[in-house]
This record gives C-alpha cells, structure tokens and sequence, in this order.
C-alpha cells in the first residue's frame, strides 16, 4: 500500500504531512546548503557520502514519484497532489499488483489486478501448494481460454507432495488493466482448513519475480430466517454451485418446529435423510454424498422458526462439504417490506412491488438490486402471508398490515394495479448479518 508523504521547511519549522494531513511540526529548524562540500542529497537513506557511496537506515519498501520544490506547499497544494498526481507536473501511473483471489467454498480461482493504475504485462505465473489443493483437469488456464503465446507447464502427478500449476507465454505478454479479474475456474480444492498457497508472476514491466498475495473469500451457504412468518430458506449468493453433505440449524432457544419443517427428505431430494428433529436442532444428512445448490438460489425449508417477530436472534447454522469440511454458515434475518432498503417501510416501495407483480418475469430475470446491501428476489422476501409464494394473496395481507383491507378480492388484478398501487406497500428486505 502506497503512503503519500510530504516534509518541508515552512520558515522556522519543518512540517510533515501524511495522506494529506499534518503529523508533526517541529519548530526552530536551521539552514542546510546541499551544495556545500561533503554533503550530499540522498532519498531513503542517510549518512550518504558525496560521491554516493555509504549510506544508513535504509528504507524498507519503494518510493515513487519524488518531487523537489523551490517552495513550501500549502495544505490544500498537498491535497492537490494526492488528488490529481500531477500539480501541473508529468503524473506517473501507479504499480499494479496481481493478487490471486480462491473461494474456499467453491474453488473458483481468479488473478485480480489491484491497488494502482498502471497496465501489468503479464508474460507468465506459478500457484504453488500441497497436497489435495488443485485440481488440474478444472483449470480454465490461458492456454485453455485462447491466449496468444501462452502454454501450459505439465502439472505434477497428484501423489507429488508440492502441486503447482505454472503457465508461460513464451513469445509475447498479456496485458492485465487495472481492477480487471482473470478466471482461472474451480481449481481449488475447498477445504475446512484453508491450505497453503503461494503466488509467483512475471512480466515484461517487471524486473524480477513478483510475489502476488493470496486472499481468501466467498461467502458460502447461508441461512435466511423471515421471523413475522417463520419462513426458513438455505441460500447460495455465490454464481457457482456448492456440493454439500448435510446441514444442522440450532436453536439454543428451542425457536424450531420440527412438524412444520420441510426438510429436503420430505422434499424427496435425492439421498437426504433426516436426523432425529427436535426444537433445538434440525438436521439432515445426504446419503449419496453430493448434492449441489446451484448458484444464486435457495433451498424452502418452510415455517421452522417460532421466536416471532421479537424472538432472539441467535440461531446456528452449519454445513458440511462434499470435501468434508464443515463450516459455519451466515445467519440473516429479514424484514418483510423494505424494498428500497432505506430502513422503514412506506409508499416508496410501492413501485418496486408494481414491478414485481405485474412484469414478474423480466422482475426476476434481472434480480434487481436496489443497493449494495439489499438483492431483492420476489419469492423470498415477499411471502409476507408464509404461503411459500409471492402473489396477490401477499399484497393483500401487507395491506392489512397498513389498515388496509384484507381480503384478496379486495386487491386489484395485475391489469388495474399500476393505477392502483399507491396504498399497497411491498414485502421486501432488511437484511442483517451474524455469524453462526
């Protein structure tokens, strides 16, 4: 991570700037004649001799764009600076840097160019690890996508204790814009303990081996509770499928109702089978041992939580990978209503409502996203009634929540209900985090 710094002496004193802000100031600073015998002016070391030679305290790290002035620079000069790069002077782009990106729930693996402004020539990377951590028939290398030059470096065999997967462009370079991301598909292997992995790349910019950070992400299987109506629901926000096992819902307040839970066994889900239900714990278990949630969709395990709309908000949720791991999953418990995600619920919401109720298809199709924090999907955040679907019968009991009528009839067909909406508000989401 780059710093800005800027130190200079302003009359009497000498002032350092950090980010833009000042840090210090200190006052009764004598005059310096660089040019005088014996002196020299270095950057990033002291005690440096005028022939260049010696030097102490070296500085850990790189320094970039080193500018000299004739003058001290006001507060607002400095913040010019960071803001524009140039101060009316040739800007110099900033270094990227290449990171490799895994979800350790799906695999998927992704170089992601980071934190500069500057294109990176890549002509070549190495992911290096141990044991059972790739899987070489999954990667979507450059070759593999068509690259111009690039060619594979044969994978070791799999009872090698170090795997690594290395890939060279042997005549040109490919070049990386800044944030872009590169796909390299589901090569890693999810594990309960993340493993070890190391990051190497090249390139025609570079003048040596870069080493890449390696980031962990991906948020996995999550449980959505809807508590006015008791709605329970296993979600997969990731875009690529989970293959998991089995999964446990705890309640330490005995919040759950075995009778009404819909589980995947009762579903007729194949090789699901359910472990002694009670008030306190669902769970089931998957026989085959693979069973895949597809990307950006949800499992309906019916009416289960009986805490109501005040009940307590700490149910556990875990499940189990194909691979074996088990892990905790995100717990989130939605508001029914807040389409706009402005945190209350009111006519504003209403033509998110029209739109899904009468152009549901393009609605859904778009799974439109009313801000970072909220992805509305009608089916799940709009069974206000707890019917299990979102329809009219909905519009009409969020209506009787507003002192509306009601009844069904008394809602108007999709044909009228632009005209008439005003008074219906939709059935939407808050959406809040815990960790299982």
């Amino acid at each position: 991570v780059y710093h800005h710094l800027v130190m200079q002496r302003n009359g009497d004193n000498i002032e350092s700037y950090l980010d833009g802000a000042l840090v210090s100031t200190l006052s009764g600073a004598d005059s310096v004649d660089v040019s005088a015998p014996g002196y020299a002016f270095a950057v990033g070391a002291r005690d440096v001799e005028s022939d260049g030679t010696g030097g102490a305290f070296g500085f850990d790290g790189a320094i970039d764009e080193v500018w000299i002035f004739d003058q001290a620079l006001s507060g607002t000069e400095i913040q010019d600076l960071i803001n524009t790069n140039t101060n009316s002077q040739p800007g110099i782009p900033e270094p990227s840097a290449l990171e490799l990106r895994i979800n350790q729930f799906t695999g998927d693996t992704r170089m992601v160019s980071t934190g500069g402004t500057e294109d990176i020539e890549l002509d070549g990377y190495t992911m290096r690890g141990f044991e059972d951590v790739w899987v070489p028939d999954n990667w979507n290398s450059l070759t593999v996508q068509g690259g111009s030059g690039w060619t594979e470096a044969p994978p070791a065999p799999p009872d090698t204790p170090e795997q690594v997967l290395t890939e060279l462009n042997l005549t040109s370079s490919q070049t990386i814009t800044p944030s872009e991301v590169v796909s390299l598909g589901d090569v890693y292997i999810p594990s309960g303990q993340l493993k070890y992995v190391d990051f190497e790349y090249t390139g025609s910019n570079f003048a040596s081996v870069q080493t890449g950070s390696v980031v962990f992400d991906g948020e996995g299987l999550r449980l959505r509770v809807a508590k006015a109506t008791g709605r329970v629901q296993i979600v997969n926000s990731e875009s690529a499928g989970i293959d998991f096992v089995a999964y446990a819902i705890v309640s330490p307040d005995n919040d759950l109702n075995a009778t009404t839970w819909n589980s995947l066994e009762d579903q007729a889900e194949p090789g699901w089978q359910e472990s002694n239900p009670t008030s306190g714990a669902l769970t089931e278990l998957n026989l085959n041992l693979s069973s895949v949630l597809a990307g950006n969709s949800s499992l309906d395990l019916g009416q289960v939580y009986t805490g109501g709309s005040g009940g307590s908000e700490n149910l556990e949720f875990e499940f189990d990978l194909t691979t074996g791991p088990i892990f905790d999953g995100l717990v989130e418990y939605v508001v029914v209503g807040d389409m706009d995600g402005d945190g209350d619920v009111d006519t504003a919401d209403a033509p998110l409502l029209m739109e899904a109720l009468v152009n549901r298809s393009s609605y859904d199709a778009r799974e439109l996203t009313t801000s970072a924090d909220f992805l509305v999907d009608a089916d799940a955040y709009g069974d206000v009634n707890g019917d299990g679907q979102f329809d009219l019968g909905d519009a009409a009991a969020f209506s009787a929540l507003l002192g509306g009528p009601a009844s069904a009839s008394s809602v108007p067909e999709p044909t009228t209900l632009a005209i008439t909406l005003g008074a219906v508000v939709p059935l939407f989401v808050f959406r809040r985090k815990l960790i299982g």
